[in-house]
């Protein structure tokens, strides 16, 4: 964990950073078959953070380990499966492609073009599952409820394609909805 250096310092005058690192290290002294990390990067800065994450992932392959965290996007990197739980209760519990799949109803793209043609833009209309949210002057952002139907878009010259899909966080904004509900 990086902490070999500072084995004479006093854990007082560790900086927030460290003293995570020290309780890690501490948690897994006696080989533990489970792990449980809780905010285990809250409030640290984004290098240790990333450190922390990188430990995690490779800590993973060995051991079981359940991760409790308000980050969406750590949660999202690290996990095989998530709990969303509210109150107590868990709203629900899948992978996170699964969750996305099942809470967001439709996928978002911008889609670069070498050239807007007008032709395009009629066919992009007439397909009943596809709906233009925004024409650019060299893109155009699109949403559907599946892949399958951009696939007639491969006939023209792309520039880039960009999934603009809502992340976990969406999702369990949705589950979850606002505090003042």
């Amino acid at each position: 964990m990086g902490l070999s250096d500072r084995k004479d310092w006093a854990v007082s005058s560790f900086s927030k950073g460290m003293r995570q690192r020290l309780a890690i290290s501490r948690a897994l002294i006696h080989d533990p078959k489970i792990i449980v990390f809780d905010e285990p990067t809250m409030g640290l800065d984004p290098l240790t953070s990333k450190k922390i994450r990188e430990f995690i992932m490779t800590l993973k392959k060995e051991k079981t380990i359940i991760l409790c965290t308000h980050y969406m996007y750590e949660a999202e990197q690290l996990c095989d499966k998530i709990a969303i739980i509210d109150k107590g209760k868990i709203k629900a519990y899948d992978t996170v492609q699964n969750l996305k799949d099942a809470y967001i109803k439709e996928k978002t793209f911008r889609i670069g073009l070498k050239e807007m043609k007008e032709e395009l833009l009629d066919k992009i209309s007439l397909k009943k599952n596809l709906r233009i949210e925004k024409i650019g002057k060299d893109f155009v952002i699109l949403k559907t409820k599946s892949y399958k139907d951009l696939k007639y878009l491969l006939e023209e010259e792309i520039t880039y394609f960009e999934d603009l899909t809502p992340s976990l966080e969406e999702v369990f904004i949705e589950l979850v909805g606002s505090k003042n509900d």
